[in-house]
């Protein structure tokens, strides 16, 4: 990595936004906040004041993505390198950085169609925060809000990863490909989380870029409250509680009201310099199986 930086925010554009927003806040568990913008949902899970945005539209898919460099000048190395790749990238002018409450805002379009925001300086909530249903709060500080991971065609996948190292500035952590699958997912590292962004190549381009979000929990006790009102919500569970053999991560992956997943976890493990990319056949090492809800048992 030549600087370190991190996933910042997401932005979504969703179908039935009362109801994905009713899955954010009951099941997942984020808090609310009131967004100056009309049209404009938000939720906060740290001391940034939001971190996930939503509006309302047919789309059911990311609109945005928003990594945060430490500087001005670290943010000018990556708009220099995207550039030389042959990026365009454009800076917003002051009223859209105020709109995403930044101070510095460029935009480039990715390779899988995704408009990415390079910024400086989120804004820090003056609000206080209660987060009732994760004691303890969220894992995010240095390591950003989480992580993103998008579906691509897997003739494109070589192009997005070029995009991520040698622009953004990332590096890849590791690879996932079973012997003689046509699909293979790689995973990048802006810091010391495993991945901020992952990328799945798929054989045939995929009806959603946004495969799904991740948010890491305090607890494993969190994570297990959270998949029991999963469960309760009704939607279907893709794959239950288990643990990634990559990053270690104890999780579930739900689906939300707008087919994307999110996956809420916990202990994932952190990277550093001396890190060493490669490849795994296996994406958990147990569980994550499809989750089927038990038939009521009979009454007497």
């Amino acid at each position: 990595m030549s600087d370190t930086f991190q996933l910042a925010y997401l932005g979504v554009e969703v179908a039935d936004a009362a109801e994905f927003g009713r899955y954010l806040t009951e099941t997942v568990g984020l808090a609310p906040v009131r967004s100056p913008h009309s049209g404009e949902s938000r939720w906060r899970y740290d001391d940034k004041v939001y971190r996930v945005s939503m509006v309302e539209g047919p789309a059911n898919d990311a609109s945005y993505v928003g990594y945060e460099y430490q500087d001005l000048a670290s943010l000018e190395r990556a708009i220099t390198r995207l550039r030389s790749l042959g990026f365009e990238v454009s800076a917003a002018d002051e009223a859209a950085a105020e709109r995403r409450q930044v101070t510095q805002l460029h935009r480039v379009t990715a390779p899988w169609g995704v408009s990415v925001e390079l910024v400086t300086g989120l804004a820090t909530s003056q609000d206080s925060l209660d987060l009732p249903l994760h004691p303890g709060g969220f894992r995010t500080g240095d390591h950003g809000m989480g992580h993103v991971v998008f579906m691509v065609p897997f003739a494109e996948l070589d192009d997005g990863a070029k995009f991520l190292v040698d622009g953004l500035g990332m590096a890849l952590t590791d690879y996932l490909q079973r012997e003689g699958a046509p699909a293979r997912a790689d995973f990048f590292h802006a810091n010391g989380r495993h991945h901020s962004t992952a990328l799945i190549g798929l054989p045939v381009a995929p009806p959603q870029r946004l495969n799904h979000f991740m948010v890491e929990s305090a607890s494993m006790d969190n994570v297990g409250r959270a998949f029991d009102r999963a469960v309760a919500f009704g939607l279907p569970i893709p794959r239950g509680l288990g643990r990634h053999d990559n990053d270690g991560m104890f999780s579930f992956y739900a689906e939300t009201p707008a087919g994307f997943l999110i996956e809420v976890g916990t202990g994932g493990v952190v990277v550093d310099d001396q890190w060493e990319a490669r490849r795994y056949e296996r994406a958990s090492m147990w569980g994550h199986q499809p989750f089927m809800p038990a038939e009521p048992l009979p009454t007497r």
